[in-house]
């Protein structure tokens, strides 16, 4: 279904090449290549060109959660997305960890919950019926 639909397409910058969305059919991941004519390098910007309707984006949990919330962004495919790759934060395993890395370890631990933001982006499409097949 998504064939028939604008998508917007997130490429590395490093390499030019576009990221496949993930999905699970038949709890098995899948990729699809998405197609549509928006191509960025900015995840940011995937989600503020959904909602300024330039197409559908796939793009991490933690930025889609704000504008869901909002009503800005509407989930779709919610029952098929597979599981993004793990975000993790890395610092040396020092005894004493300096001042400005543990107060970047709370800000990450708040904005990336070790949980995601993913059931809380259902329990507000569930709670406003926002929530759409394509």
């Amino acid at each position: 279904a998504l064939d028939d639909h604008d998508c917007v397409r997130f490429i590395s910058q490093s390499t030019g090449r576009g990221r496949d969305w993930m999905f699970l059919r038949d709890g098995e991941p899948v990729a699809v290549e998405p197609t549509g004519r928006l191509r960025l390098t900015s995840f940011s910007g995937a989600v503020d060109s959904a909602i300024a309707g330039a197409g559908i984006a796939q793009v991490p949990d933690a930025l889609a959660f704000p504008a869901v919330e909002r009503g800005a962004l509407v989930p779709i495919l919610t029952d098929v997305v597979a599981d993004a790759p793990a975000l993790m934060l890395v610092h040396p395993g020092t005894r004493y960890v300096t001042a400005k890395v543990r107060a970047f370890k709370e800000f990450f631990s708040d904005e990336f919950p070790r949980e995601g933001w993913w059931q809380r982006i259902l329990d507000v499409s569930a709670r406003t019926g926002s929530n759409r097949e394509i």
